[in-house]
């Protein structure tokens, strides 16, 4: 959560809180920043009002300033006060206002025959606070369970998309709400008609102005002395034609507003009981598409006042904030209201951050609401659709044009795909297209996700098992026939298509060796789908007819569980190779080519270490002169030659058997590192660098092995250097053998 610098009445005690905001120094600035923001909050309200009550709702257009003024006062309040952010101003949101036309529109078109004025009314009024109520809660559970990163997980341009439909919504509603028609193919030749044309004009050309005007100058005042100058230039031309204001409003000029005095009525009861609940439950449709769209939009908002603030916003709490606030709006009797990016950010321009800011903005959207229906019938029409029209073009320009030179030209194209099919089909298909198209968008992009993190083969990548030179020799010369896959990530039927062909050009590739052994690694794989199992069929289809091996480790229960539904390991009565960790993987591999070769990959001939070393060091270390220096000891499986903590002195060759080297982890449990068998050394690192042992070696197996300790080292080099010297070099080398191995292998990771 954000610490504001502003003290806020829940963090202090409210007269602590008072005596810092109402000092004059804080005071004017928030009086007057509160003035210019009430002033625009009223206009906005009015004119989503008019966009949504237009046409054969005009003559309710008192009503529906009473529901838009209703949202800025109750969101406007409950979110100036909860919101992390010290400034925010909630309005009615202009993102909503186009889809709560289209639903006033279909209402009308479906109402019963014989149905009043009013039970219409009292029908649109009810879809309206349903939306309301059903966004609030909706939002107050997103915030709740912690869900506000949902933003981040919605394609770019599909929220593009539904931005550029809303401008397109807004630039029609414009029209519709300044000449009272709709804007159809087969309206348009009565649009530009002059009586009706003279109508939209001036709005059009205050939206031209003040689109051009922002676009060259981003000064906070612009917008306000534009307002002003709309009205003084208006009520100029009345006067010089000489047109009386009561002519001028029954000529459409001015807003009619029926009522006298305060416009608040308590809708809610009367919507609930006049309502034709079959009509608003056919807007489901659309009233969903609201709950998506709002839920957006305030995290939208909330993310771009973070770069405007340099702040840091809770975008938990901002959805619980606009939740609690449309739920309060909704049973108060009006439409979605939340954070409103352009008037607050006004407030920012203006150097204020305030909560006071926002309590003015409402007690004067509150006086209007109960004392100004007069004032409101001096409103010019033109002004509330040209303000209209210059929010859907503003929209139009961020997401549109603007957008083609941030995005790749494809992910314009879903842009332009949304906003078509909202201004032919609507604003609900155009939903329907964008949900479609941000599952395209996902399926495409995560299906170039190579799920093959790396790719390896035995050559590169070895077991940790330590094997005598003839057989290190053997496996480098085969190891192309073991070919290593490690996954990683979430493999679905896209990118498991993918891991199939990759596996099947590997088979066909004449280039390499004849692969024996496909290793799929499973490690970081977060999970798999029913498609994925059928790719893994047909992979094991391949290895059953092109005759190698599928090879599986690191399995999860959960995807086991998976394959076993597909009976993957059914297959041509062919069992799954199933190994706990690669590494034990790569040693079935291994084996398998080693007997194939003729050798016994545990237990070669019979053979003394004098041999294994002869086969190290030719000719350079004499074996007679060396045994003299150490024991010789005869192991019971299960012996612990080395203790991992204790203090190291020792190293052991060893001439047959089998030894494992293991770590014990935090859990207890203990890891295997190494496994080591005839011809190896082990314990040599904590002999050289005198230190506590790091792991811990325990005989597999019935074992023989020699030990070297570090006083008969020392007594090596001091009474026979040549044999000591021979020694080292035959250490070195076999050390140097180990770090060749392992830097060729993290260089094939780092690929």
């Amino acid at each position: 959560m954000v610490t504001n610098a502003v003290a806020t009445p829940t963090e202090n005690s409210i007269v602590s809180w008072c005596k810092q905001e109402f000092q004059p120094s804080r005071l004017f600035p928030n009086l007057i920043s509160g003035g210019v923001t009430s002033v625009l909050t009223v206009i906005e309200s009015v004119s989503y009002a008019a966009l949504i009550f237009s046409g054969a709702m005009a003559s309710d257009i008192s009503t529906g300033i009473a529901v838009t003024l209703t949202s800025a006062a109750v969101a406007g309040l409950v979110m100036s006060l909860t919101s992390s952010y010290p400034g925010t101003i909630a309005v009615p949101q202009n993102k909503i206002a186009p889809i709560l036309a289209l639903i006033a529109a279909s209402i009308v078109a479906t109402m019963p025959e014989g149905a009043t004025h009013e039970q219409v009314l009292m029908t649109v009024i009810a879809a309206i606070l349903l939306s309301t109520l059903a966004t609030g809660l909706f939002m107050t559970a997103l915030g709740a369970f912690g869900l506000g990163g949902l933003i981040r997980f919605i394609p770019y341009p599909v929220v593009a998309g539904f931005l550029a439909g809303t401008g397109w919504l807004l630039l029609l509603g414009s029209i519709k709400a300044m000449t009272g028609t709709a804007v159809t193919w087969s309206s348009i030749p009565g649009l530009l008609a002059t009586p009706v044309l003279v109508k939209w004009l001036p709005g059009l050309a205050f939206a031209v102005t003040a689109h051009t005007l922002m676009r060259r100058w981003k000064h906070f005042l612009i917008m306000p002395g534009l307002l002003t100058g709309a009205f003084v230039l208006f009520y100029s031309v009345l006067f010089l034609t000489g047109t009386p204001v009561h002519e001028a409003r029954e000529a459409g000029w001015l807003i009619h507003t029926s009522a006298s005095g305060g416009l608040w009525k308590f809708l809610t009861f009367h919507s609930v009981v006049q309502a034709e609940w079959s009509v608003v439950i056919a807007q489901a449709g659309s009233i969903a598409s609201i709950l998506l769209i709002g839920s957006v939009s305030i995290l939208l908002n909330s993310s771009a006042l973070e770069l405007a603030s340099k702040e840091d916003l809770d975008l938990d709490r901002e959805l619980k904030s606009a939740g609690i606030a449309n739920i309060a709006t909704g049973l108060a009797g009006g439409m979605i209201g939340f954070t409103s990016l352009t008037i607050t950010g006004l407030g920012l321009k203006m150097g204020v951050r305030s909560r006071l800011v926002g309590l003015v903005t409402v007690l004067s959207c509150t006086a209007v609401l109960f004392l100004g229906a007069g004032v409101l019938s001096y409103f010019p029409e033109p002004i509330i659709g040209g303000l209209l029209m210059f929010l859907g073009m503003e929209f139009l320009t961020e997401w549109v044009f603007e957008t083609r030179h941030e995005l790749p030209f494809s992910d314009w194209c879903i842009v332009i795909m949304i906003l078509s099919v909202v201004g032919l089909f609507g604003f609900l298909y155009g939903v329907l297209a964008g949900v479609v198209a941000a599952i395209v968008v996902f399926v495409l992009n995560y299906s170039r996700v190579n799920v093959v993190k790396h790719e390896l083969t035995g050559g590169h990548h070895r077991s940790n098992v330590d094997r005598p030179p003839r057989q290190q020799r053997l496996l480098r010369e085969r190891g192309e026939q073991i070919y290593i896959l490690k996954l990683s990530g979430y493999i679905f039927f896209g990118t498991a298509n993918h891991l199939l062909n990759q596996v099947r050009q590997r088979v066909e590739n004449s280039q390499l060796d004849v692969l024996r052994f496909a290793l799929l690694d499973f490690r970081d794989v977060s999970g798999i789908d029913s498609s994925a199992v059928i790719s893994l069929v047909k992979m094991n289809q391949l290895a059953v007819k092109s005759g190698f091996a599928l090879v599986f480790t690191h399995l999860p229960d959960s995807i086991r569980t998976q394959l076993d539904k597909g009976r993957l390991c059914e297959l041509e009565d062919r069992g799954c190779l199933d190994f706990a960790d690669t590494d034990h993987g790569i040693e079935w591999c291994e084996d398998q080519i080693l007997i194939s070769e003729g050798q016994q990959p545990r237990k070669e001939e019979i053979r003394s270490l004098a041999e294994h070393l002869e086969e190290w060091v030719p000719g350079a270390l004499e074996w007679p002169k060396l045994e003299k220096y150490l024991q010789r000891k005869e192991v019971p499986e299960g012996e612990t030659l080395i203790r991992q903590g204790d203090i190291a002195d020792e190293l052991f060759f060893i001439e047959s058997g089998q030894v494992s080297v293991s770590i014990a982890a935090s859990d207890g449990e203990s890891i295997r590192i190494r496994k080591m068998g005839e011809g190896t050394v082990v314990g040599e690192l904590g002999l050289y660098l005198n230190q506590a042992r790091t792991a811990s070696v325990v005989t597999k197996e019935a074992s023989v092995v020699y030990r070297l300790t570090r006083e008969s080292l020392k007594e090596m080099e001091d009474a026979n250097p040549q044999t000591a010297a021979a020694f080292h070099r035959f250490m070195v080398r076999l050390l140097a053998q180990r770090l060749l191995h392992t830097d060729n292998t993290l260089k094939r990771l780092l690929e």
